[in-house]
């Protein structure tokens, strides 16, 4: 596992309000599914990883914020080009937001943050 990956989703949750599983749980079943697929068909086809996916999982995020643990999730099982990618992706994701002041990205849910809180 590449480290540089769980920095990433370290800062993208933090500044979400989240933790990878009340992330996860939040999304339905259906959605998961979807997600999980768009996501596997983004690694098929980037066997290399490289810049193509990084744009591809990027974009997939901005447009849908709750993606984004599924996919941290999903790149600890993608090899290691991959996974330089997807933690690149995220970054720019929460880099992005973070410049943009994007709430869907920096504040999706802050109930989570004080229930979190006290498991630390």
């Amino acid at each position: 596992m590449i480290r540089f990956n769980s920095l990433a989703l370290a800062l993208f949750l933090a500044a979400s309000g989240m933790s990878a599983p009340t992330a996860i749980a939040q999304t339905n079943t259906t959605q998961r599914a979807a997600i999980q697929r768009a996501v596997a068909q983004m690694l098929a086809a980037n066997p290399r990883g490289g810049a193509a996916l990084q744009n591809a999982i990027a974009r997939y995020v901005t447009a849908n914020p709750a993606a984004a643990t599924i996919v941290a999730a999903m790149l600890r099982r993608a090899n290691p080009a991959q996974q330089r990618a997807g933690g690149a992706a995220l970054g720019q994701v929460y880099a992005n937001a973070l410049a943009a002041g994007n709430q869907a990205v920096l504040n999706q849910d802050r109930k989570s943050t004080r229930l979190n809180s006290s498991h630390t």
